[in-house]
């Protein structure tokens, strides 16, 4: 292979390389604008996007809470309304 032949090759993969980059800049933008717009939503919701995580434990531990009082009134009823059951 000669020297030009070489070259031609190098330039279309520059070209190559320079689309791709091209491309994934477009796609990251992209993404980045869907970041800031769902980061926005949370926002105007009342939280802060960076403390979602303790957020999401906060109320999973209000609702095991919620959930073991149901069962407990529930077990309690069950047991009140037992004896009735003959009746």
């Amino acid at each position: 292979m000669d020297e030009v032949q070489r070259f031609k090759k190098l330039k279309e993969k520059i070209d190559e390389i320079s689309q791709n980059k091209i491309r994934i800049e477009e796609r990251f933008k992209a993404e980045k604008e869907k970041l800031e717009a769902l980061m926005k939503e949370i926002e105007s919701k009342g939280y802060n996007p960076k403390e979602l995580g303790t957020v999401k434990e906060q109320l999973e531990k209000e609702l095991g809470t919620e959930l073991h009082n149901l069962e407990e009134a529930i077990e309690g009823l069950s047991e009140k309304l037992s004896p009735m059951e003959g009746v």
